[in-house]
């Protein structure tokens, strides 16, 4: 049986917003059975099988996923804490956070997941809950 996870991830990967940001979404929470993650370390959170590829923010080439794995490796000694990288395409200094992923992805130690209701989260939903979070969020849709 596959699934379908629509994952709410701020921007800046070590953020987490208080506890009371998070009571101020309490009842969206509710009305979309979400789940909230809080981890220690970051973590890259994934798209599944809705991965196609990556892109250099830069010059738009396409990222080669040997490199990136490597760097993914290099960035897990850290408990991805820091992700900076220099990408090889055209020798630009990023974060392995802002590479163009195709669909989106993004790494983030807090995290709101909520299953099979990507098409009722709308775009003004993420930046209201942002507002509330104190943070700007990236949608990122998963597929299982």
């Amino acid at each position: 049986m596959s699934a379908e996870v629509v994952k709410l991830i701020p921007t800046d990967p070590e953020y987490v917003p208080t506890e009371k940001c998070i009571e101020m979404i309490d009842e969206w929470i509710q009305r979309f059975h979400a789940q909230i993650i809080v981890t220690e370390e970051v973590r890259f959170i994934d798209q599944g099988a809705n991965f196609e590829k990556i892109i250099c923010p830069f010059c738009l080439s396409n990222i080669e996923i040997e490199w990136w794995q490597n760097q993914m490796d290099i960035a897990s000694e850290s408990s991805f804490h820091e992700l900076k990288t220099i990408t090889t395409c055209c020798n630009q200094q990023t974060t392995l956070n802002d590479l163009n992923y195709i669909w989106e992805a993004g790494f983030a130690r807090f995290t709101i997941e909520v299953l099979e209701s990507s098409s009722d989260i709308t775009k003004a939903d993420v930046l209201t809950i942002g507002e509330k979070l104190e943070c700007s969020l990236k949608k990122v849709i998963a597929h299982y």
